[in-house]
C-alpha cells in the first residue's frame, strides 16, 4: 500500500502542474471559430478604422480598443480607438457614433462585443498502479482512494466585425474563442493578432 500512496501523491502533483500549463497555454492564445466575408466587397481594403469595443466595463473597453488599434497600426492600417472621441461610457446615440466616426475620418467602423461564456469542467481520473497484488477488492479500494482531479474554467466567445462607413454594410465578420483570462490587454493583443491576419489573408484591411 505504500507503493499505492506515493503513486497516487505522485499523480496528484504531475496533474496539477499540467492543469496549470495548459491553463496558461489555453489564456495565451485565441482560435478564430467563424469566418463571413461580404461576397458584394471588392475593395480596395480599408486603410482606417475606428475600434469599438462593446462593453459595461470601461477600462476593460478602453484597454482593448488601446491593444487592438495598436496591433493594427503595426500592420500598416491607420486606427483610431472610439473612447478618444466617445468620452462617455456605455451605449451612444447613432448620431453620436456617426459623429465620431466622421471626426475619426475612419473608412472602417470594427466592432467586437462578448456573445457567450461557456463554463467548462475537466476531470482527469488518475492512472491504477500497474502490477497491483491486492486483488480485484484492493483494486477497487484504490480507486476509491484516489480522487479525479477536477478543473473548471470559462471559455469566452467573442464577435468582431468590419463595418463599410459609407454604405453601413457588413464587410467582414469573424468570431474568436478562448479560456477566459484576467489579462486584458494580453488576451486583446491575442485577439487582434489572429483576426489581422486573417482580415489581411481576405483582402479586407
Amino acid at each position: 500500500m505504500q507503493i499505492q500512496r506515493s503513486s497516487i501523491s505522485t499523480w496528484k502533483r504531475l496533474a496539477a502542474l499540467l492543469l496549470v500549463a495548459a491553463g496558461l497555454a489555453a489564456c495565451a492564445s485565441f482560435s478564430l471559430t467563424n469566418v463571413w466575408r461580404s461576397p458584394d466587397f471588392k475593395g480596395p481594403p480599408v486603410a482606417k478604422v475606428l475600434v469599438v469595443g462593446v462593453s459595461s466595463n470601461e477600462t476593460s473597453r478602453r484597454i482593448f480598443e488601446d491593444g487592438f488599434a495598436k496591433a493594427l497600426q503595426a500592420s500598416g492600417v491607420a486606427a483610431a480607438t472610439s473612447y478618444g472621441l466617445l468620452q462617455e461610457s456605455g451605449k451612444v446615440s447613432k448620431e453620436r457614433l456617426q459623429a465620431a466616426i466622421r471626426q475619426s475620418g475612419a473608412e472602417g467602423v470594427l466592432i467586437t462585443r462578448l456573445v457567450r461564456v461557456d463554463k467548462q469542467v475537466d476531470v482527469m481520473a488518475p492512472p491504477m498502479p500497474m502490477g497491483f497484488r491486492g486483488g480485484y477488492y484492493g483494486w477497487y479500494g484504490s480507486a476509491w482512494a484516489a480522487p479525479a482531479m477536477v478543473d473548471t474554467y470559462n471559455v469566452v466567445s467573442f464577435e468582431t466585425t468590419l463595418w463599410d462607413e459609407k454604405r453601413e454594410s457588413v464587410i467582414w465578420s469573424g468570431t474568436t474563442e478562448a479560456i477566459e483570462s484576467s489579462n486584458v490587454a494580453k488576451a486583446s493583443a491575442d485577439m487582434a493578432k489572429v483576426l489581422i491576419e486573417r482580415m489581411k489573408k481576405d483582402g479586407v484591411i
